[in-house]
């Protein structure tokens, strides 16, 4: 555990310097099984270092999980997950093989299917711990009015360091890493950014000089009362603007920035009558289902690339539970566009042979 007081500026640099981000870290994954008959629930908990493989096997269930601390880049675990598991008096399993981005701590629906008594749902939860079981969100503290408080890690999509200034103006700190080429939109993306001197009235948050990354965040909103400065050292920026500025700086920070290589979270589903298929899966990946009725196959297979502009093709393929003869299988592929209020998307497909019919949705959040 790491205690300190300070400014904010001391109290970065201090835990720059003791490597804290570096720290190896532990994932403790937890999958439930739920399902309206509640003698087929189950649970497990897998855990295993950072980037490192857990298996879990026992009467019933087979899991394997790896699970990435993201929480200084994303706020979030990596997640690749297999489970297996086998209704009582069946010796064929159901499976779910997926890849998510999941909020530290937050019991997130991962699949499921049926509807009724039929139904049933998979849930995981993610946690980071240190390697001495201590949760990493209770590792580091800060000192307050003589107290001890948990500050939280400040991940770099995170502005959970936000202080209104005045009437109109507020200031916000943000973690970030990652080469600011990404944000340049300039012939020279690699050239040095000019140096600026933190105003006084913000020397308790950060220390000067450092990279003046204004007119980068800004886009062109000017207002010599606004500060943007980068540094290097502890790996902070710190945004001094009106609530508008504010949200374009979020905005350049958070969308496709953190880093580009990772999708979204979203979650694909069918309508009741063709099995009530749900699967979420990270935008760029593959995910699957396998059900006992349906051999050699996956029963349901996604595939989603994004095209930008909240457009993103969507690949299936469902079996329609129970099996209806030649239309029991159907795969398409549609183009899905998600935007406000709702962020979900519906469309019709039909089998290729017989008649058989299948609704599919594409949405952001789980139902």
């Amino acid at each position: 555990m790491i205690a300190a007081s300070g400014s904010y500026n001391d109290i970065f640099l201090v835990e720059e310097a003791l490597g804290f981000s570096k720290m190896p870290t532990v994932i403790r994954t937890r999958l439930e099984l739920v399902s309206a008959d509640k003698t087929k629930n189950r649970s497990a908990v897998l855990t295993g270092r950072s980037g490192e493989e857990a298996t879990l096997k026992v009467e019933g269930l087979e899991a394997n999980v790896t699970g990435e601390d993201w929480s200084f880049s994303l706020g979030a675990v990596d997640l690749l997950l297999t489970v297996q598991w086998a209704d009582a008096g069946s010796s064929k399993p159901w499976g779910v093989s997926t890849a998510l981005t999941l909020e530290e701590g937050k019991r997130t629906l991962v699949a499921g299917q049926g509807t009724g008594q039929d139904r049933w749902q998979l849930f995981a939860t993610a946690s980071i711990e240190m390697t001495n079981g201590l949760p990493l969100r209770e590792a580091r503290w800060t000192e307050k009015e003589g107290r001890l408080e948990p500050w939280p890690r400040v991940a770099a999509n995170d502005n959970q360091i936000r202080k209104p200034i005045g009437s109109d103006l507020s200031i916000t700190m943000y973690r970030f890493a990652n080469p600011w080429s990404r944000l340049r939109n300039s012939p020279e993306p690699f050239a040095p950014l000019p140096q600026v001197v933190v105003p006084d009235a913000l020397s308790n948050w950060m220390r000067g000089p450092v990279a003046d990354v204004g007119a980068i965040l800004f886009e062109g909103l000017a207002n010599p009362a606004w500060f943007a400065g980068f540094d290097s050292r502890s790996g902070r920026i710190l945004v001094l603007a009106d609530a508008e500025a504010q949200d374009r700086c979020e905005s350049r920070l958070n969308t496709g920035v953190v880093d580009p290589i990772v999708g979204e979270n979203l979650w694909v589903g069918s309508n009741p009558s063709s099995g009530a298929w749900l699967l979420a899966c990270r935008a760029r990946e593959e995910a699957r289902i396998y059900a006992p009725e349906v051999e050699a196959v996956p029963a349901f297979e996604v595939s989603i690339s994004e095209l930008g502009d909240h457009s993103y093709d969507l690949q299936f393929a469902a079996a329609r539970i129970p099996l209806e003869g030649a239309a029991a299988r159907i795969s398409g592929e549609g183009l899905f566009k998600l935007v406000a209020p709702d962020f979900v998307t519906r469309k019709d497909f039909m089998a290729e042979q017989g008649d058989g019919m299948i609704t599919i949705f594409l949405r952001r959040s789980p139902p």
